[in-house]
């Protein structure tokens, strides 16, 4: 039994070493306005939708760090005796960001605040990764193919679509791994979804996460983290909603109607009309605290998020078949005799041998007599489409 469990165990981890850090971190000095640093200084990162917190303290060199941030809005809040108290608000933190935030304090009661607003992107000088984020508002504002959030790496810096972008769906998501990142052949990249690997044994997108449940889409053209150093391509990484303190949720139906398809040549050619196409995508999110009545309060420390969605497809296509006629499901195959090429049937019951040779009788006129056609057959050829060309040429 306890080699099973270890054998489990190591089974486990070696799987889950193949994931990524996607969350980021803060990080920064505290000084005064002389430059002299500040140790033991409180410092409280707060995600602003989750409230959910986390405190450090600057150590000796006043250095601070803050690890493990979940991608979101953050404000900083950094408190010393003597001084004013420093807010920072309006911080993003993006998948795999790293921010080096800097805090001066002013002195003062620390009662007092100096608030600041970010206004400007943060440049990220942690490290050489070279890429981009599709924020949120992207993701929900800008139109996508099948609703595959991963669509929008056209957009990123060093992205090259090397596939056809309408093939793209849910169900068949081949081609949202179709890029060239960087000059790097197609589907060679590193997906993932959070963090965990989202690509088949060949390279293709395994899922495509509902376009309502990805907070963001991080694309880097060039990454140094060595996590990804088994890929010698670029990386993009679905990171997905998770609940919030307030109720959210969206309700959302795509569809495209008959009278919106044109129809092809052929078919006008043949006089068909456009074939009846039904394309409907639709889905539900909704997300919050965990509340249960007199027992749990989850508001700033436990959260749930739902997605469903679910597509009704039928895009029919006119297709060229040949089908037997009336007449041949009766075993009259006269008018293949007025071809160009005549095709004879002959009578396998007559075979005889002559010499080294087996010949056969031709049926008269190419009929099949009645009495040699099978009846599981007949019955069979009743589930065949009758020719619905006119005057066919056989």
């Amino acid at each position: 039994m306890t080699r099973l469990f270890v054998a489990f165990a190591v089974l486990f981890l070696s799987l889950a070493a193949f994931g990524q850090e996607y969350r980021g971190a803060i990080s920064g000095a505290v000084t005064d306005r002389t430059g002299a640093v500040i140790p033991g200084a409180k410092v409280t990162v707060t995600e602003t939708q989750k409230g959910t917190k986390i405190e450090t303290v600057s150590e000796s060199a006043g250095q601070y760090n803050v690890p493990m941030l979940l991608p979101g809005d953050y404000e900083i809040a950094v408190q010393a005796p003597g001084f004013k108290t420093f807010t920072r608000k309006g911080l993003h933190v993006g998948a795999g960001d790293h921010p080096v935030i800097d805090v001066q304090l002013e002195v003062g009661d620390v009662s007092q605040t100096v608030e600041v607003t970010a206004d400007a992107p943060l440049l990220n000088t942690e490290n050489g990764s070279v890429g981009q984020t599709i924020t949120t508002k992207e993701v929900e504002d800008l139109p996508m193919d099948g609703g595959t959030p991963m669509m929008l790496a056209a957009f990123a810096m060093g992205v090259l679509a090397t596939g056809q972008p309408s093939t793209v769906q849910p169900f068949a998501s081949g081609g949202g791994a179709s890029w060239s990142i960087a000059g790097s052949p197609s589907q060679t990249n590193e997906l993932s979804i959070d963090g965990s690997p989202n690509t088949t044994w060949d390279g293709r997108m395994a899922y495509s996460g509902m376009k309502d449940a990805v907070l963001e889409v991080r694309v880097k053209a060039f990454e140094t983290d060595a996590a990804y150093g088994h890929t010698g391509a670029g990386t993009i990484n679905q990171v997905m909603k998770s609940g919030t303190n307030a109720l959210h949720g969206t309700v959302y139906e795509t569809h495209r109607p008959t009278d919106m398809v044109a129809n092809n040549f052929f078919n006008n050619k043949s006089g068909l009309p456009v074939a009846v196409t039904h394309y409907n995508q639709y889905g539900v999110t909704a997300g919050g605290p965990a509340m249960v009545p007199r027992l749990l309060n989850g508001r700033n420390r436990l959260f749930w998020f739902f997605g469903l969605e679910g597509m009704k497809v039928q895009s029919p296509t006119t297709t060229f078949m040949t089908v037997p006629t009336a007449a041949q499901k009766q075993g009259d195959f006269s008018k293949l005799l007025t071809l160009p090429n005549p095709i004879v049937l002959y009578d396998p019951y007559t075979a005889v041998r002559s010499g080294s040779r087996i010949v056969r009788t031709a049926y008269p006129n190419n009929k099949i007599p009645a009495a040699q056609l099978n009846p599981i057959a007949l019955k069979l050829l009743q589930f065949f489409p009758e020719p619905n060309i006119a005057n066919p040429s056989i």
